[in-house]
């Protein structure tokens, strides 16, 4: 048994003892699998790990998230990375930040928004073999909250399953706009970015779950706070997630994404 599907006995094998596990592969695996919080002996695990390898859905493998000042920083990723997971990372600013400010080498630019009330990022990078542990966000002329989530079982040659989508607003509550997946059992992702608030209560669309958020740390004048939440949409269709709920009251830009699932 291996744990993704058309991998070799070997490359998982180099795989889990890069990762630090030891013994046989079997030994490895079932030492990986406990490592995910999954319980019962190797079929078992294997079993409840195949809903998020290529065919049976997208996963979320884990999130970070973290705010920074004008100099940038390092924030580091989600344990438990495997070679094809999937990292984005969204970033919010007053203005002024662009798809540069990601430093770390690999990153592909989905959507940026310079200069503008509120500055806004969204890319995303496949992991290679040995999966990165940190990702690096450059300076900028203003501080930056980040977040992080990592998926797997994401379509490596088509990871997005329809174009960004953008709405923008004035509500303090990003509200991602109505959009259409193609692909069954696709995950729709929820993007805010709010300008100047530096919230501290963020309620997801109805439906959605995985939140994550970070505000900067910079005073409530200069600062922003992006947001992001999920929802697998089974049957491919028309979404219209609800707004996010924050107490906020400032301009935002809200981006629908999907993920296509392998």
């Amino acid at each position: 048994m291996r744990l993704y599907p058309g991998t070799t006995v070997d490359s998982e094998f180099q795989l889990l003892r890069t990762g630090g596990y030891t013994g046989s592969l079997n030994d490895m695996q079932y030492a990986f699998l406990g490592d995910e919080g999954l319980t019962g002996g190797l079929p078992d695990r294997m079993a409840k790990f195949s809903g998020g390898t290529p065919g049976g859905g997208i996963a979320l493998v884990g999130s970070s998230q973290g705010g920074f000042g004008a100099g940038g920083g390092s924030m580091t990723l989600p344990g438990g990375m495997l070679e094809d997971d999937l990292v984005v990372v969204a970033i919010s600013a007053k203005s002024a930040i662009d798809a540069s400010l990601i430093t770390t080498a690999g990153y592909t630019s989905r959507y940026d928004k310079v200069g503008s009330d509120p500055g806004a990022i969204l890319s995303y990078k496949f992991m290679g073999a040995v999966p990165d542990t940190t990702v690096s966000i450059g300076a900028a002329g203003n501080t930056k909250g980040a977040v992080v989530q990592v998926f797997r079982g994401v379509d490596t040659n088509t990871p997005f399953d329809f174009a960004t989508v953008e709405a923008p607003g004035t509500s303090g509550s990003p509200d991602s706009p109505v959009a259409t997946t193609v692909t069954a059992n696709a995950l729709f992702l929820s993007i805010g970015f709010l300008n100047r608030d530096n919230v501290t209560s963020v309620t997801a669309p109805t439906g959605y779950t995985d939140l994550v958020f970070q505000n900067d740390p910079n005073a409530a004048n200069f600062s922003s706070t992006v947001m992001l939440s999920s929802k697998t949409i089974v049957s491919a269709g028309s979404e219209d997630p609800d707004a996010y709920v924050t107490n906020g009251n400032d301009f935002w830009v809200s981006l629908s994404e999907a993920l296509r699932p392998a």
